[in-house]
């Protein structure tokens, strides 16, 4: 993962599907527009995992009405930094899959490629899961982490 001066912020796979729910379209892309005011104004970095990059194109594939392009042009306005697994990276999925044995391997790598990351203030991800588990929080203090994961930036 390369080294980032600023602070970065991570969304999850379910976030960028979002875009393509009626019920959910206009709040996700409010929060994708001010990850992009956060980008041009900050200077904060907008990562999207390999993993997640993934998961999106999974999910394209199997039913047509996700629109790749649609997510493509989305990519391409944020300017992601597309970070992917490495060993430690693994050894924190692992960790936390042994924790909640619930979790599901993409979303332990997709939380720890953030974890892992020590410029990450927020993983953007619609999964409840996710959000308040208990296992990702003792990892987090585990690791002397304070990653907030929430669906929006407020």
């Amino acid at each position: 993962m390369r080294k980032i001066l600023g602070r970065t912020i991570h969304i999850d796979a379910c976030y960028l599907l979002a875009l393509e729910e009626d019920d959910t379209r206009d709040f996700i892309r409010d929060q994708l527009n001010e990850a992009i005011y956060r980008r041009d104004r900050k200077g904060e970095v907008i990562r999207v995992s390999i993993v997640a990059l993934g998961e999106c194109l999974m999910r394209c594939l199997e039913n047509p009405r996700y629109r790749i392009e649609n997510i493509f042009g989305w990519l391409d306005r944020l300017r992601v930094d597309t970070p992917a697994p490495d060993r430690e990276v693994m050894r924190i999925a692992n960790e936390l899959m042994d924790l909640d044995y619930e979790m599901k391997p993409c979303d332990a790598l997709i939380v720890a490629i953030a974890l892992h990351d020590q410029s990450s203030y927020i993983l953007l991800t619609t999964n409840p899961p996710l959000i308040g588990n208990r296992a990702i929080n003792r990892k987090m203090k585990e690791l002397g982490r304070n990653l907030k994961i929430t669906d929006r930036f407020r």
